[in-house]
């Protein structure tokens, strides 16, 4: 699982809270790239990323010695997506019951990605199945998790496993 980056997660997060969106994720792209997923229940517009933008990229302005930002940084506001990366525990969480591809740092079974539907979640890593077939996966085993694109499942609606 990847590690939250703190400093910047929990100091953007209540600012895209405040403006009325969920962040989802924030990384930086090479140096010069600060990139902010966001998220709602109704979903994300070209308009709605342009407000947080907006209002963010103002308030960045305002503390970017304090957070140590670059002196010349670029912002991207986004959707995460469809096929959204799943980093933190609660992401994996929420998409219980989805169809996910798991790329693994190094092969088992001499594969390194799998498609599978994820089962489960816990302290250790991530519990899916194929067909009949089960299979557990650290969380130091994962490159990467994306959801697949259902085009019957609602991002935004919890499926019947999820809640």
């Amino acid at each position: 699982m990847t590690v939250r980056p703190s400093h910047l997660f929990d100091k953007v997060e209540p600012v895209v809270k405040a403006i009325g969106y969920q962040l989802w994720w924030v990384h930086w792209i090479g140096r010069t790239t600060l990139q902010v997923f966001i998220d709602s229940p109704q979903g994300i517009t070209l308009e709605n990323c342009e407000q947080v933008s907006r209002e963010l990229s103002a308030w960045l302005d305002l503390v970017d010695t304090e957070l140590g930002l670059p002196a010349s940084y670029s912002l991207q506001v986004s959707s995460p997506g469809a096929e959204r990366k799943l980093y933190a525990e609660e992401h994996y969480r929420k998409f219980c019951g989805w169809p996910v591809v798991i790329r693994l740092h190094h092969a088992r079974d001499g594969k390194r990605t799998f498609r599978v539907l994820l089962t489960g979640v816990n302290e250790s890593g991530i519990a899916t199945k194929t067909g009949a077939v089960h299979q557990s996966f650290d969380w130091s085993e994962i490159k990467e998790t994306r959801l697949m694109y259902d085009p019957d499942q609602d991002l935004h609606r919890p499926n019947k496993e999820n809640g």
